[in-house]
């Protein structure tokens, strides 16, 4: 466990590397370099997969720019096998929570409190979080208007929703994946089209982009399940009226 005095260290650490990067949090991502320079930012690759460390960096840098008090509460919606949480609790913030429908792997106990629950009826109070994230979550068959609904009622006005997601463009299909690797899930390879879906239905719930969106081109990275595609991160900002 790192101390305080480390902690904040860490974080300062942390944000000057984030407001050396002037690129904006809404993109795709382009090829391995921007991988690598993700884990020498963080200063350590997603324990699972080491392209995931990309979107998790951006949700650290955002959360650590826009949102610094270490009270601010925050949600990871789709939380096992995410270590988001664990790292934001490394670097000392304090009111951490999670949901996921898959038990195994949620984050240490000690860093947040976790439930079994459905994304699209959070176990929350109306207006009691001020960041959620979702990675790696809404391409497994969620209903977009109801999870940006949900998402909607939780989020305090101002609050920000951070997503990541999988993508292709031209639209590559998963029919011909077994789905028992996505424990049972469907699985969407959104392409740009349904991720311009995805941003309306999100602003007809009263978000909005914080950065004009940058679509690549990308190189495609990402290799899983026979599939070679990329991430799309989203940073969505809830009207403050």
């Amino acid at each position: 466990m790192l101390t305080r005095l480390s902690q904040a260290r860490r974080r300062k650490r942390l944000l000057r590397s984030a407001r050396a990067d002037d690129a904006g949090y809404d993109a795709v991502l382009v090829d391995e370099g921007e991988v690598e320079d993700a884990v020498a930012r963080l200063g350590e690759a997603h324990p699972h997969y080491r392209g995931k460390t990309w979107d998790l960096w951006r949700a650290i840098a955002l959360i650590l720019g826009r949102h610094p008090p270490l009270d601010t509460r925050i949600l990871d919606a789709g939380c096992s096998y995410s270590p988001l949480l664990d790292v934001l609790g490394g670097l000392g913030y304090s009111r951490l929570v999670g949901c996921d429908l898959v038990t195994e792997g949620f984050p240490d106990p000690t860093m947040a409190a976790c439930a079994r629950a459905d994304l699209t009826r959070l176990p929350l109070d109306d207006s009691s979080c001020s960041v959620i994230t979702s990675v790696s979550v809404l391409e497994h068959g969620v209903d977009l208007d109801v999870a940006f609904r949900e998402f909607a009622r939780v989020l305090r006005p101002g609050g920000d929703v951070l997503i990541s997601t999988d993508y292709r463009d031209p639209k590559l299909t998963t029919d011909d994946v077994d789905r028992a690797i996505t424990f049972g899930a469907p699985w969407t390879i959104f392409d740009r089209s349904e991720i311009e879906h995805l941003i309306s239905v999100a602003a007809a719930h009263g978000f909005a982009p914080l950065d004009a969106m940058s679509w690549g081109p990308s190189e495609n990275p990402v290799s899983w399940a026979g599939k070679t595609y990329t991430f799309v991160f989203l940073a969505l900002t809830m009207a403050t009226a």
